[in-house]
């Protein structure tokens, strides 16, 4: 979630957002949407950009309004957060508190970012490595050693015990050269 983002008053005008838009809008994360809030920061509407690149420059927000918007509340989990925006096709959506108060918004970008982190860490538990914090490159040697030495162990005496029955079987491979062929599945 990222707070930077176009929040403006019912009262203004179409020119008032403009001229906010040119103070603050280097800052926001995106200007797709200008959300509106009441003077508790209470969410009650959002608007497009091309709302207001059509509308007069006289008229007040209040009239472009129709209190209709599509937000996320901050306890909303990530897998369902991501599902809204599937579902709504949309770039940012506004994240709001229980009460309704604006205090964010998150975009398309994050969610991903986010999910990636998720199946990531998901792959490497699947693979029984701890996750690093670092790239290989930058992890210190010792903390590679810590997070991978006791699975590499595992799999170092499991080889050895393949190797070892494989030895005990040499001659029965040798008869039957066929069985040579399970020996990748065995190893």
């Amino acid at each position: 979630m990222t707070p930077h983002y176009i929040q403006v008053r019912p009262g203004w005008t179409v020119q008032h957002v403009f001229d906010h838009i040119k103070n603050y809008g280097k800052k926001a994360e995106t200007l797709t949407y200008i959300y509106v809030v009441d003077k508790a920061n209470k969410l009650i509407n959002e608007l497009k950009i091309g709302q207001l690149l059509i509308a007069d420059y006289s008229t007040p927000i209040s009239k472009l309004m129709d209190y209709n918007f599509i937000s996320i509340p901050t306890t909303t989990p990530m897998e369902e957060g991501f599902h809204i925006f599937q579902k709504y096709d949309r770039f940012s959506i506004p994240i709001i508190t229980e009460n309704g108060i604006l205090v964010g918004i998150v975009t398309f970008n994050d969610i991903i970012n986010k999910i990636k982190e998720r199946d990531t860490e998901d792959i490497q538990k699947f693979g029984g490595v701890k996750r690093l914090d670092l790239s290989y490159t930058k992890t210190p040697w010792f903390e590679l050693v810590r997070k991978r030495a006791g699975w590499l162990v595992i799999l170092f005496l499991g080889e050895m015990l393949t190797a070892s029955a494989m030895g005990y079987f040499d001659s029965g491979i040798e008869r039957a050269v066929v069985l040579a062929l399970f020996v990748p599945l065995i190893i």
